[in-house]
Protein backbone atom coordinates (compact mmCIF):
# COMPACT_ATOMS: atom_id res chain seq x y z
CA UNK A 1 0.00 0.00 0.00
CA UNK A 2 2.75 2.46 0.95
CA UNK A 3 4.70 1.55 -2.18
CA UNK A 4 1.63 2.27 -4.31
CA UNK A 5 1.16 5.64 -2.66
CA UNK A 6 4.82 6.51 -3.19
CA UNK A 7 4.66 5.52 -6.86
CA UNK A 8 1.53 7.60 -7.38
CA UNK A 9 3.13 10.59 -5.67
CA UNK A 10 6.28 10.28 -7.78
CA UNK A 11 4.19 10.10 -10.95
CA UNK A 12 2.30 13.25 -9.93
CA UNK A 13 5.55 15.08 -9.25
CA UNK A 14 6.99 13.92 -12.57
CA UNK A 15 3.89 15.11 -14.43
CA UNK A 16 3.96 18.44 -12.59
CA UNK A 17 7.56 18.98 -13.73
CA UNK A 18 6.76 17.99 -17.32
CA UNK A 19 3.69 20.24 -17.46
CA UNK A 20 5.58 23.14 -15.91
CA UNK A 21 7.80 23.35 -18.97
CA UNK A 22 5.50 21.81 -21.61
CA UNK A 23 4.14 25.07 -22.96
CA UNK A 24 7.51 26.82 -23.18
CA UNK A 25 9.22 23.83 -24.82
CA UNK A 26 6.34 23.36 -27.27
CA UNK A 27 6.37 27.01 -28.33
CA UNK A 28 10.12 26.83 -28.87
CA UNK A 29 9.65 23.77 -31.11
CA UNK A 30 7.09 25.64 -33.19
CA UNK A 31 9.35 28.65 -33.64
CA UNK A 32 10.89 28.82 -37.08
CA UNK A 33 9.40 25.66 -38.57
CA UNK A 34 7.48 26.47 -41.76
CA UNK A 35 6.85 23.08 -43.38
CA UNK A 36 6.99 19.41 -42.54
CA UNK A 37 5.12 16.38 -41.31
CA UNK A 38 2.75 16.56 -38.35
CA UNK A 39 1.66 13.43 -36.50
CA UNK A 40 -1.29 13.93 -34.15
CA UNK A 41 -1.59 11.40 -31.33
CA UNK A 42 -4.14 10.55 -28.67
CA UNK A 43 -4.96 7.31 -26.90
CA UNK A 44 -7.57 5.72 -29.15
CA UNK A 45 -7.50 7.78 -32.36
CA UNK A 46 -11.30 7.99 -32.33
CA UNK A 47 -11.91 11.39 -30.71
CA UNK A 48 -9.16 13.96 -30.32
CA UNK A 49 -6.41 13.17 -32.82
CA UNK A 50 -8.64 12.69 -35.91
CA UNK A 51 -10.47 15.94 -35.12
CA UNK A 52 -7.22 17.86 -34.64
CA UNK A 53 -5.81 16.38 -37.86
CA UNK A 54 -8.94 17.46 -39.77
CA UNK A 55 -8.77 20.99 -38.39
CA UNK A 56 -5.07 21.33 -39.24
CA UNK A 57 -5.95 20.34 -42.81
CA UNK A 58 -8.23 23.39 -42.97
CA UNK A 59 -5.74 25.81 -41.40
CA UNK A 60 -2.46 24.74 -43.00
CA UNK A 61 -1.41 24.64 -46.64
CA UNK A 62 0.30 22.02 -48.79
CA UNK A 63 3.67 22.56 -47.10
CA UNK A 64 2.33 20.43 -44.25
CA UNK A 65 1.58 16.72 -44.37
CA UNK A 66 -0.68 15.31 -41.65
CA UNK A 67 -1.45 11.95 -40.04
CA UNK A 68 -3.19 10.89 -36.87
CA UNK A 69 -2.87 7.72 -34.83
CA UNK A 70 -3.32 6.39 -31.32
CA UNK A 71 -1.79 3.98 -28.85
CA UNK A 72 -4.81 1.65 -28.68
CA UNK A 73 -3.83 -1.64 -30.33
CA UNK A 74 -7.23 -2.33 -31.91
CA UNK A 75 -7.39 -0.57 -35.27
CA UNK A 76 -10.22 0.16 -37.68
CA UNK A 77 -12.56 1.51 -35.00
CA UNK A 78 -14.95 4.32 -36.02
CA UNK A 79 -15.52 7.50 -34.08
CA UNK A 80 -18.36 7.47 -31.57
CA UNK A 81 -21.61 8.24 -33.46
CA UNK A 82 -22.56 10.82 -30.80
CA UNK A 83 -19.21 12.59 -31.25
CA UNK A 84 -19.39 12.94 -35.04
CA UNK A 85 -22.04 15.74 -35.08
CA UNK A 86 -20.23 17.65 -32.33
CA UNK A 87 -16.99 17.53 -34.31
CA UNK A 88 -18.88 18.49 -37.47
CA UNK A 89 -20.16 21.70 -35.84
CA UNK A 90 -16.50 22.75 -35.59
CA UNK A 91 -15.57 21.60 -39.10
CA UNK A 92 -14.36 18.07 -38.37
CA UNK A 93 -15.67 15.45 -40.80
CA UNK A 94 -15.11 12.14 -39.02
CA UNK A 95 -17.82 9.92 -40.52
CA UNK A 96 -15.38 7.77 -42.48
CA UNK A 97 -12.47 7.90 -40.04
CA UNK A 98 -11.07 4.59 -38.78
CA UNK A 99 -8.52 4.35 -36.00
CA UNK A 100 -4.85 3.57 -36.51
CA UNK A 101 -2.17 2.52 -34.05
CA UNK A 102 1.01 4.56 -34.12
CA UNK A 103 4.07 2.74 -35.41
CA UNK A 104 7.78 3.31 -35.86
CA UNK A 105 7.28 4.56 -39.43
CA UNK A 106 4.90 7.29 -38.19
CA UNK A 107 7.42 8.42 -35.59
CA UNK A 108 10.28 8.53 -38.10
CA UNK A 109 8.08 10.37 -40.62
CA UNK A 110 7.02 13.10 -38.18
CA UNK A 111 8.77 16.42 -37.72
CA UNK A 112 6.27 17.44 -35.03
CA UNK A 113 4.19 15.17 -32.82
CA UNK A 114 1.09 16.80 -31.33
CA UNK A 115 -0.02 15.12 -28.10
CA UNK A 116 -3.13 15.71 -26.04
CA UNK A 117 -2.21 14.90 -22.45
CA UNK A 118 0.30 13.52 -19.96
CA UNK A 119 -0.85 9.94 -20.60
CA UNK A 120 0.08 10.36 -24.27
CA UNK A 121 3.45 11.71 -23.15
CA UNK A 122 4.01 8.67 -20.93
CA UNK A 123 2.96 6.27 -23.68
CA UNK A 124 5.22 7.96 -26.20
CA UNK A 125 8.13 7.98 -23.78
CA UNK A 126 7.64 4.27 -23.07
CA UNK A 127 7.27 3.19 -26.70
CA UNK A 128 9.37 5.76 -28.58
CA UNK A 129 11.61 7.66 -26.14
CA UNK A 130 13.65 9.26 -28.94
CA UNK A 131 10.49 10.95 -30.23
CA UNK A 132 10.08 13.22 -27.20
CA UNK A 133 12.15 15.95 -28.85
CA UNK A 134 9.38 16.29 -31.48
CA UNK A 135 6.51 16.73 -28.99
CA UNK A 136 4.19 19.73 -29.04
CA UNK A 137 1.34 19.83 -26.52
CA UNK A 138 -1.95 20.53 -28.28
CA UNK A 139 -2.96 23.56 -26.19
CA UNK A 140 0.55 25.03 -25.91
CA UNK A 141 -0.27 28.05 -28.06
CA UNK A 142 -3.25 29.01 -25.90
CA UNK A 143 -2.81 31.22 -22.87
CA UNK A 144 -3.40 28.38 -20.41
CA UNK A 145 -1.43 27.00 -17.49
CA UNK A 146 -1.84 23.33 -18.44
CA UNK A 147 -1.61 22.68 -22.21
CA UNK A 148 -3.68 19.49 -22.20
CA UNK A 149 -7.00 18.38 -23.64
CA UNK A 150 -8.43 15.51 -21.64
CA UNK A 151 -9.90 12.42 -23.24
CA UNK A 152 -13.62 12.93 -23.99
CA UNK A 153 -14.31 9.18 -23.82
CA UNK A 154 -17.28 8.58 -21.52
CA UNK A 155 -17.80 12.28 -20.77
CA UNK A 156 -21.19 14.06 -20.96
CA UNK A 157 -22.00 15.86 -24.20
CA UNK A 158 -21.60 19.35 -22.69
CA UNK A 159 -18.07 18.55 -21.57
CA UNK A 160 -17.22 17.01 -24.94
CA UNK A 161 -18.41 20.21 -26.61
CA UNK A 162 -16.01 22.26 -24.44
CA UNK A 163 -13.14 19.91 -25.23
CA UNK A 164 -13.83 20.12 -28.97
CA UNK A 165 -13.92 23.92 -28.74
CA UNK A 166 -10.59 23.89 -26.89
CA UNK A 167 -9.06 21.63 -29.55
CA UNK A 168 -10.37 23.88 -32.32
CA UNK A 169 -8.93 26.97 -30.60
CA UNK A 170 -5.65 25.11 -30.05
CA UNK A 171 -5.32 24.17 -33.72
CA UNK A 172 -6.03 27.74 -34.81
CA UNK A 173 -3.40 29.09 -32.41
CA UNK A 174 -0.72 26.57 -33.41
CA UNK A 175 -1.51 27.10 -37.10
CA UNK A 176 -1.08 30.86 -36.71
CA UNK A 177 2.39 30.28 -35.26
CA UNK A 178 3.32 27.88 -38.05
CA UNK A 179 2.29 30.42 -40.69
CA UNK A 180 4.37 33.26 -39.25
CA UNK A 181 7.13 34.00 -41.72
Amino acid sequence: MLLRICKALLLRLRHARILLFARRISLKRLDGIRHGNILVLCYGNIYRSPFVEQRFRVHLDERWMLRSAGFHKKTGRPCDPDYIPIAARYGGELTNHRSRCVNHEDIEWADLIIIMDRKNYDQLEFSYPDALDKVVWVAAALDVRIPEVEDPYGKPQEQIEKLVRRMDDSVAAISALLKVG
